[in-house]
């Protein structure tokens, strides 16, 4: 009677098993497809002859305009959301000469490690090589974005 018992436990702790290790294997695989994608437009709104935008950075990312900044965010970042809300319903005023990156900081150690971030809701200028131009914490806005840029 044990035995029926104990396999009547086993079987569907087994089953559950492999439906969570299937789980895994899909989300690692949705993971690496996203990695492999050219940056995904958030917003791209025409202003004039040039476009503002707003996009999520990845490895794959090329800096094409003179000015560039990487905001690093992270899903649970409270203060992030509303920063990412704002920039979305404000295109209309982020420069046609201005691309924000949005960058998650739990993703993307090696480019936290390189311009040095330690903390989320921080933002990193930098030009078309990359190179830093400015960094700070905390703005909400777009225009407080704006009034940072050096």
């Amino acid at each position: 009677m044990k035995r029926d018992n104990l396999i009547l436990i086993a079987i569907p702790i087994a089953v559950l098993s492999v439906i969570g290790i299937l789980g895994f294997m899909s989300t690692q695989e949705k993971d690496e497809q996203s990695d492999e994608l050219v940056a995904d437009s958030i917003g791209n709104e025409e202003i004039g002859f040039q476009y503002a935008t707003y996009v999520d950075y990845n490895d794959k990312i090329h800096f094409e305009n003179e000015n560039n900044v990487i905001f690093f965010s992270a899903s649970w970042c409270a203060t992030c959301h509303e920063a990412k809300e704002n920039f979305k319903n404000n295109l209309s005023k982020i420069p046609g000469n201005l691309t924000i990156y949005e960058a998650d900081i739990d993703r993307f150690k090696d480019l936290k490690k390189k311009y040095g971030v330690t903390v989320q809701h921080t933002y990193v200028q930098v030009d078309k090589n990359g190179k830093e131009l400015n960094q700070w914490i905390g703005s909400n806005t777009i225009n407080e974005v704006l009034d940072e840029l050096v």
